[in-house]
């Protein structure tokens, strides 16, 4: 959604947005909703995007992130993945090129297939 809300108003990132999504028709069929939607409410873009921003942060905690800090920690005695991971969490809706990795999913081989609730 933090994408989406970058995308208002811009073709290409609204492009590129839509080459994440596995079901292209699908993505389609609700973006032209979503899109009609906005126009309805006339809001400028600037404002949508302002929203957007708020509402949905840059950084989450994902799985694959905790688990490497789990195993670096546990494993290693190293706890500096642990203390970055949470700098970056600390602000998790300010913009943070630095640590852009962060926003991004897993790769193929970073997948965690199986998590616990301590976690």
């Amino acid at each position: 959604f933090r994408a989406l809300g970058d995308a208002v108003g811009n073709a290409d990132a609204f492009e590129a947005l839509r080459g994440t999504f596995l079901d292209l028709a699908a993505f389609d069929v609700w973006a032209a909703d979503w899109q009609s939607r906005m126009a309805e409410e006339g809001s400028s873009i600037a404002d949508d995007q302002a929203i957007m921003r708020a509402a949905n942060p840059a950084f989450i905690p994902r799985n694959h992130r905790i688990e490497e800090m789990i195993v670096a920690a546990v494993e290693r005695g190293d706890y500096a993945p642990f203390e970055k991971l949470l700098r970056v969490l600390a602000r998790p809706y300010d913009d943070q090129p630095e640590n852009a990795q962060y926003a991004n999913p897993p790769r193929d081989n970073e997948i965690v297939h199986q998590t616990f609730c301590g976690t």
